[in-house]
């Protein structure tokens, strides 16, 4: 009897710690990443040198969705790493980001810092299968000069998003999108920062260049979805946003306008209230699943809106922290059904392994008719009881 239940108790301890373990184990891939950084990979060499970018890359096989992250600077300071935090919350997120550095305008006017972000769209696709992500899925981010550049990679050329140097969505934080108008604002950096970027000084010089480098006059109904952040207190004018809402809906491309009350670029990212719902768009659109038969439909301005679903015009994106709708659902709650078909598996084998020891008590009991064993058998019909466990 006391082997019996030393066997017994072996087996509940075993499967008592593998339901523990199973139950205590990491969220389902797609739910959480660790982040892999590398840094300074060269992309392109120029005249003037090299140019590189650190990628950030979640963990798994892939192939993830990936996005470009532009730095600002007025297109002159350009530093990838100063706002690290960003790309590393995109592969947080499941989404390998690659922030890059391009020529300043100091150095090299406009189209070089187009062409050079061109490049790096180019070369993410090219090494694909190094950085395990789909070169079909790609979208770029950035805030101010960034931002500008970031709408750009959306509607610079025609056609298809998924391949050569066009991007399917673009995120921009107070990003120019008309720069004529700018060359007239009474802030004289951010003209000069303008006329810097155009290689020009006179107004009438500047301002037809200033209509070729400037995103809103490249919107056609193939481009990419674009989200646009500007606060209503700042360097660049909240109309540059309204503008570019206005071309993007013309053409019935999919945007979204939010309106904050303060902060220029990133910094007005940085917190939750600013990054989630530019993520939530990002992943919306970045992903061709997602996206299928959605008919293209613009949003309508929403002053400071947290909220990523408040516009029925724009479909609801897919929340940060890796759960889905529609039929991506079966594929979530798999690891659950598996966990809850082993927990009432276990509970079976445990229950059947008690009432086989009782039925044995209740057998030995029968063959052994003395009062002491009797008394034993009836105090054996209590499981568990002390009795039957000191015997």
């Amino acid at each position: 009897m006391r082997k019996a239940r030393s066997v017994r108790g072996s087996i509940a301890a075993t499967l008592g710690w593998l339901l523990l373990g199973l139950v205590l184990s990491p969220p389902a891939a797609g739910q959480q990443h660790d982040v892999e950084v590398v840094n300074d990979i060269t992309y392109v060499v120029r005249p003037g040198g090299s140019l590189a970018l650190d990628a950030y890359l979640p963990s798994g096989p892939g192939p993830h969705p990936a996005a470009l992250v532009i730095p600002g600077g007025r297109w002159m300071f350009i530093d990838k790493a100063k706002n690290d935090w960003l790309p590393t919350q995109l592969a947080e997120g499941g989404i390998a980001a690659f922030a890059i550095e391009y020529r300043p305008s100091t150095d090299a006017p406009f189209p070089a810092a187009l062409e050079d972000a061109q490049e790096a769209v180019r070369f993410v696709r090219a090494h694909a299968a190094r950085f395990r992500i789909d070169p079909t899925r790609l979208g770029a981010v950035g805030g101010s000069a960034g931002g500008h550049l970031a709408a750009l990679l959306a509607t610079w050329g025609e056609g298809s998003t998924d391949a050569g140097a066009r991007v399917r969505v673009a995120i921009s934080w107070s990003g120019p999108m008309d720069l004529a108008p700018l060359l007239g604002n009474p802030n004289p950096n951010l003209v000069n920062a303008v006329e810097t970027l155009l290689a020009c000084s006179t107004r009438q010089a500047c301002t037809e260049r200033a209509r070729g480098a400037s995103p809103v006059s490249h919107v056609d109904p193939s481009d990419g979805a674009v989200y646009l952040a500007n606060s209503t207190e700042e360097i660049i004018p909240v109309e540059q946003a309204r503008a570019m809402a206005t071309a993007l809906e013309r053409s019935d491309v999919p945007h979204e306008l939010v309106l904050l009350s303060a902060g220029h670029g990133l910094s007005s990212a940085a917190s939750d209230k600013g990054f989630d719902p530019a993520f939530a768009f990002l992943a919306q659109w970045i992903d061709p699943e997602a996206t299928t038969g959605v008919e293209p439909s613009p949003s309508p301005e929403k002053a400071g809106s947290t909220d990523p679903s408040a516009s029925a015009q724009v479909p609801t994106a897919k929340p940060r922290d890796g759960s889905a709708t529609g039929s991506d659902v079966s594929d979530d709650w798999l690891p659950m059904i598996a966990v809850t078909a082993l927990v009432v598996a276990t509970i079976a084998l445990l229950l059947a392994i008690v009432l086989l020891g009782r039925a044995r008590r209740l057998t030995n009991g029968r063959s052994a008719p003395d009062s002491s064993d009797a008394g034993e058998n009836e105090s054996g019909r209590l499981v568990g009881s002390r009795s039957a466990d000191t015997r």
